[in-house]
């Protein structure tokens, strides 16, 4: 019975380490078309393996950097031109105010008893215009623009959120992942004295 459950324990172990070696192919081929080279062999991992703590420990503290993450100020910045495409539109209905310039020559033909000849004029002068109605363009244009606003703020508190739960994900990840490997060291080990003991029992059975 004990030769039976060895035998199989091994045919199990056999079939991990084929699905392990293909993973590990298929991770070599991914990392020579990321580095662009071929056969790349990357330097192991340096036992024993110390892995430092994660400063500051606390999830908050690495939570509130991270709302100034790119994606966060890119969704900040949209907002304000947002708000100033409605100020834009608000001030459709507003007189403006231009300031008006002309210079050139003109030319007389002399017919009426006039004297022929060329004169230059010039003028400079200020222009007042006072829109009266637009047929609804204005409303209409601060309506899109305040769903534009609101778009953008919902888009700006999604990226927020999305970024805050990111870094907890993979605050979390680094924590877990730590944790992991000591279990794994301490397991290794206690898989080797397992080895040694049952070697032994088998040499004096």
């Amino acid at each position: 019975t004990d030769t039976r459950e060895a035998q199989a324990r091994f045919d199990l172990a056999t079939a991990q380490e084929i699905a392990a070696d293909n993973d590990l192919r298929t991770k070599r081929v991914a990392l020579d078309q990321l580095v662009g080279r071929s056969n790349v062999v990357p330097k192991p991992l340096a036992t024993p393996v110390a892995l430092p703590p994660v400063a500051p420990a606390n999830v908050e503290e690495w939570v509130t950097p991270s709302q100034s993450a790119p994606a966060v100020r890119r969704f900040e910045l949209e907002l304000d031109i947002a708000r100033l495409d409605i100020a834009s539109a608000r001030a459709g209905h507003l007189p403006t105010v231009d300031a008006v310039a002309s210079f050139g020559p003109s030319r007389f033909s002399g017919r009426g008893n006039g004297i022929p000849g060329t004169t230059t004029s010039a003028s400079v002068g200020v222009q007042l215009a006072l829109p009266l109605y637009a047929g609804g363009a204005v409303q209409n244009a601060v309506k899109a623009t305040l769903s534009l606003e609101e778009k953008a703020r919902n888009d700006l508190e999604d990226a927020r959120r999305t970024t805050a739960q990111n870094t907890r994900v993979a605050f979390f990840g680094v924590q877990s992942g730590g944790a992991l490997v000591k279990a794994l060291e301490a397991a290794e080990s206690s898989s080797r004295l397992s080895l040694e003991a049952t070697q032994l029992g088998y040499k004096v059975g």
